[in-house]
């Protein structure tokens, strides 16, 4: 079975140990992002993903240094 199966297999319910919530997090804060709502403030991510406005702002400063957002 290769990697990518495996983890296809499991990709529903990964253990504590292989899963990064800070990049769950990034993706949310994607995902909060849409043609209906092209922006939003720090404080609203903080808000909808229930974290603090310091980790969102770090989310997004890392987000949009990568180009996902502008």
């Amino acid at each position: 079975m290769t990697a990518r199966r495996r983890m296809t297999e499991n990709h529903s319910a990964p253990n504590a140990k292989e899963h990064l919530e800070s990049l769950a997090k990034g993706l949310q804060a994607l995902g909060l992002y849409s043609r209906d709502t092209p922006t939003l403030t720090i404080q609203e991510v903080a808000a909808r993903l229930d974290i603090t406005r310091a980790s969102a702002r770090r989310i997004l400063l890392t987000l949009a240094a990568l180009g996902y957002l502008k």
